[in-house]
C-alpha cells in the first residue's frame, strides 16, 4: 500500500476508531467527501474498505473516476483559458492543494474576473482564501491532479468546440456552473442560479457561449 501511514492515519480519521479493522457503522458520503479532499490516497483507501467491508464504495461501483494527472495542450484551449489554469495551479501551490477542482477554478475566476463575479448573486461564489497572492505556475508542468468533474468539462468543451474556435477561461466556469455537482456548484444553487439564470447571465454579458451537451457528473 502507498504511504501506509498516511493511509492508517485517514482511515482513523474516517472510521472513528483507533482499530480500522473492528466492525462498525461507516458514513459512505462522508467517506467520499474525504477520497476526494485526499485524491493520491484514495485508491488505496477503497481498498482497504473493500477489504473490511466486503464490497465496494457505491460511489467506485458506479464507475466515478478518481482524480488524474494534468493531460497534455488540447488545441482547443485558447491562451486565456491556459493562462487562467496557471492561475489555479499557482494557488493550488500557494494553499498546499495537491487537486485542481471546480472549488479552484470558482475562486480563481472570483479574483481574476470580478466584473463579472459582481453580476452574481452575493455570496455565489465562495470567497478567496485570505492568502491568496495571484501566483502563477505552469498547469502543464505542476505536479498536480485534476479532479474527474474538471477533467471532463475541459474534455468535453474541448470536443465541442466548433473549428476555427477556442474554449475560454469564462466557458470552462459557465460549463462547471452549469453542470458540475460539487458543494461549489450547490452554494450557487442555493443563492438561486440555476441553467436559465446562468443562460441569460452568460448571453447578457457575451460571455460562456461555448458549451458541451450532457452533465459532468
Amino acid at each position: 500500500m502507498e504511504h501506509p501511514e498516511a493511509v492508517s492515519a485517514l482511515l482513523v480519521t474516517l472510521f472513528g476508531a483507533a482499530d480500522v479493522r473492528a466492525p462498525g457503522t461507516v458514513d459512505e458520503d462522508a467517506l467520499v467527501g474525504m477520497l476526494r479532499d485526499h485524491p493520491r490516497h484514495a485508491v488505496a483507501v477503497a481498498s482497504v474498505y473493500e477489504g473490511l467491508y466486503g464490497k465496494r464504495l457505491a460511489w467506485l461501483a458506479g464507475g466515478e473516476k478518481l482524480s488524474a494527472a494534468v493531460p497534455p495542450r488540447h488545441p482547443a484551449m485558447s491562451d486565456a483559458l491556459v493562462a487562467g489554469l496557471d492561475l489555479c495551479a499557482g494557488h493550488c501551490n500557494a494553499t498546499g492543494w495537491r487537486e485542481l477542482s471546480t472549488t479552484t477554478v470558482f475562486q480563481v475566476y472570483r479574483w481574476s474576473q470580478p466584473w463579472v463575479v459582481a453580476a452574481l448573486p452575493e455570496g455565489a461564489l465562495r470567497d478567496v482564501e485570505a492568502d491568496y497572492t495571484g501566483q502563477s505556475t505552469s498547469i502543464f508542468h505542476a505536479d498536480l491532479l485534476l479532479s474527474a468533474c474538471l477533467r471532463k468539462s475541459l474534455a468535453g468543451l474541448c470536443r465541442a468546440a466548433p473549428p476555427g474556435t477556442t474554449v475560454s477561461f469564462h466557458d470552462l466556469f459557465f460549463d462547471l456552473a452549469r453542470f458540475g455537482g460539487g458543494r461549489s456548484v450547490q452554494n450557487l444553487r442555493t443563492r438561486g442560479v440555476d441553467l436559465a439564470t446562468l443562460d441569460a447571465f452568460g448571453r447578457r454579458l457575451g460571455i460562456g457561449a461555448n458549451t458541451r451537451h450532457g452533465p459532468v457528473v
